[in-house]
Parts: C-alpha cells; structure tokens; sequence
C-alpha cells in the first residue's frame, strides 16, 4: 500500500525562458505482483503544481538526458528537465515545497478484490500484461482540435501524479507523460 495521495511522479519545470507543455499523462499499467490487496477503492490522479521551490526526495530520479527515454531524433538537444524529475519507487516521493492544485486535472478510479493472484488493473489497448501494447488509462489527454488545451507549464510549476491504494499490497504501476518544450505558446 501507500498513504493516500502518495506521490508517485513528480515533474518540476525550471527553465525561466521556455515553456513545458504536457500533451498527455496516462498509467500504463497498475499490478499486484506479490502481496494481495486488501479489497478497496484505489486511484490516480494527475495534478497541476505551482510555486514548486524545492524538489522532492525519494525514488529515482530521471534522466531524460539519456536517448533511450526519448522519442525526438538524437540529433536535437537534450531536454530541460535536468532537475525535479522522479518517479516513487519503494514508497511514496518526499513532497519538496509547491503548492497542488484543490483539484486534479483528471483521475482514474476502480475497485480491487483480497484475491491474492497477480492482477492486471489497466489492461493496455492491444492487449498483453505490460505497457508496452499502448493504450494505458488517460489521466490527461486534452483535445486540442476539440478547443482542450494541455497543461502548459512555466518556471517552477509541474506535474504531480498521486496514488491511493488499498493496504497491504505490492504494486508496480507505470505512466507515460509526453509534453514538448518550446520558447512560446
């Protein structure tokens, strides 16, 4: 389990000049894979977070640096992000200093049982057990052709997913968060 709201990714914006716009936010997958849950609600919500001054702790940290993370050919520049990115491995993420927004941006919600067999919550579109069938659960994925705009971020504001989840289980979860860094918007 996990103390409710527990942060499970953190992504803080620094750079002063240029923007962070996040097109979608999604959870790949959320399993069980040792210890049952006790039965119970849980969710995930991706959250909008201002006046972010201090990074949290715990988990690792990002590098989106490396190539193998990115999706941009290799002949671009590395991403902005070479701080305040981390993802909760053991237990929730240390919150640093920011302030979340009342409400979240978008949220998945649903129920698990005390069985204690491995369980997939989030089947991926395309079918599989792992992420990597596409697909997820979308937290955030704004229309823009519709008139939806993404979350676009400035200096020292950021994305936050939280987590609930019922006591006592093992779980692994991953998300998928594509944005672009541009100088306007």
């Amino acid at each position: 389990g996990m103390a409710a709201n527990g942060e499970l990714l953190q992504m803080r914006w620094v750079d002063a000049t240029r923007f962070c716009v996040i097109t979608d936010v999604k959870i790949l997958q959320f399993r069980n894979i040792t210890t049952a849950f006790a039965a119970g609600v849980y969710n995930f919500e991706a959250i909008r977070a201002t006046a972010w001054t201090v990074d949290g702790t715990g988990g690792t940290a990002i590098a989106v640096a490396d190539p193998q993370l990115q999706v941009r050919p290799p002949t671009m520049g590395n991403s902005l992000f070479s701080t305040g990115f981390r993802f909760a491995t053991t237990a929730a993420l240390g919150a640093g200093t920011k302030t979340l927004d009342t409400n979240p941006m978008g949220a998945a919600y649903g129920n698990v049982g005390s069985t204690p067999a491995i369980a997939e919550f989030f089947i991926p579109k395309g079918g599989g057990t792992s992420g990597t069938g596409g697909g997820g659960v979308d937290l955030m994925n704004p229309d823009v052709g519709a008139g939806e705009h993404p979350l676009v971020l400035s200096q020292n504001e950021g994305l936050v997913v939280r987590a609930t989840v019922p006591a006592t289980g093992t779980w692994i979860a991953s998300v998928l968060v594509k944005w672009q860094e541009l100088t306007a918007f």
